[in-house]
């Protein structure tokens, strides 16, 4: 498929002597999931590491020379996904480097799916509260738990609107309402954590939050709508828990 791109995100900061996404796991390094099931005749596969990830690199070149790498200079995740986005002009489906639990039927469904952009639907019996599911006292706002961006899919055309100013700043209005931030002080569930604040590096902050934003009536639908006309979706992946990753 020439129109479309997958990116696996493994540009996170390094761990001292840790090397989380060369670990093994089911007896291959984790990173080599991710690889395998995101490889699929006729479409393009990148990886984004941190450019002083001199392991990942050295194992990349050495047993997956059909992936081209993008080094990333620092270890935000605005920078990750800027990157993925802006590779080429296709539309891309973005993957984690460090979720062992993929399979290419999931990934598969991303790549034959009509919706243009997309993220992953758990078939959870929680809904809408399970795992990552949480409520915004302050707004009556939800976020799904159900819902994830284990897997999601931008469209090219929308590249702009998903990485525009507006998108983050709501986003991190977002992330204050549910976590009920103020300041430098948490309040609410985190009541007595100080120095709480919005980052821009990590996925569990602007990368969460970017992907509530966009695909807001989805994640934030307590009748549980699972698509936009074909503009957005959710796709449903056969799996009563999450995909596990090698934190």
């Amino acid at each position: 498929m020439d129109n479309l791109t997958i990116v696996i995100c493994a540009s996170g900061p390094l761990e001292g002597n840790r090397h989380r996404l060369l670990e093994k796991k089911n007896g291959k390094p984790v990173i080599q999931n991710s690889i395998d099931v995101a490889t699929i005749p006729g479409i393009k596969l990148c990886i984004v590491i941190n450019k002083k990830n001199d392991k990942l690199r050295e194992y990349l070149n050495k047993h997956n020379k059909h992936v081209k790498i993008i080094e990333a200079p620092d270890a935000k995740w605005i920078t990750t996904i800027t990157l993925a986005l802006f590779e080429d002009s296709n539309d891309t489906i973005l993957m984690h480097g460090d979720v062992y639990t993929y399979k290419k039927k999931y990934v598969m469904r991303f790549v034959n799916t009509k919706y243009k952009n997309a993220l992953v639907l758990y078939k959870s019996p929680s809904r809408p509260f399970g795992w990552g599911g949480i409520k915004s006292k302050e707004t009556n706002l939800i976020r799904r738990g159900d819902i994830t961006n284990d897997i999601r899919k931008i469209s090219n055309s929308y590249v702009g609107e998903y990485l525009s100013q507006k998108n983050m700043d709501s986003a991190k209005n977002f992330w204050k309402s549910f976590f009920f931030v103020k300041g430098k002080e948490a309040y609410g569930p985190l009541k007595g954590k100080t120095n709480y604040v919005w980052s821009e590096k990590t996925h569990n902050y602007l990368g969460t939050w970017l992907d509530y934003t966009f695909f807001f009536e989805i994640w934030s639908s307590k009748k549980e709508e699972n698509n936009i006309g074909l503009e957005k979706g959710a796709i449903l992946i056969d799996s009563n828990t999450t995909l596990k990753d090698n934190d």
